[in-house]
């Protein structure tokens, strides 16, 4: 079954929309730290396929840090393979030993399972 799921923050007040914006992820997508210096008028969307066990998504977002600890993973893992590809924007992923930094067009595939410091 292919479940498509469509997030926008333009649709809230500025004002809320990076608090949104986190709260979404961290129910939609495995959990995470997300952290940003452009939370004034934050403004990003999400397309997600959920594909069984492997997620994708399309990013459009403001240059953002993403950190998915030891922690997070003991709370949540729902044991998936995860594709992002950010349209627009830098996302600074912290997934384990490895960090990564994403730029519009890069591609980043990484087992949920695999994500601990």
């Amino acid at each position: 079954m292919v479940i498509e799921t469509v997030l926008r923050s333009e649709e809230l007040p500025a004002a809320e929309r990076f608090d949104w914006w986190r709260d979404t992820i961290d129910r939609s997508l495995p959990p995470a730290i997300v952290t940003t210096d452009h939370t004034d008028g934050f403004r990003a969307t999400a397309r997600q396929l959920r594909l069984g066990t492997v997620r994708v998504s399309v990013l459009a977002h403001p240059p953002m840090w993403v950190d998915r600890c030891a922690a997070l993973v003991r709370r949540s893992d729902p044991g998936l393979y995860h594709l992002a590809l950010p349209l627009r924007g830098t996302r600074r992923i912290a997934l384990g030993k490895h960090d990564a930094v994403l730029a519009a067009g890069d591609l980043l595939l990484h087992d949920t399972r695999g994500c601990t410091r």
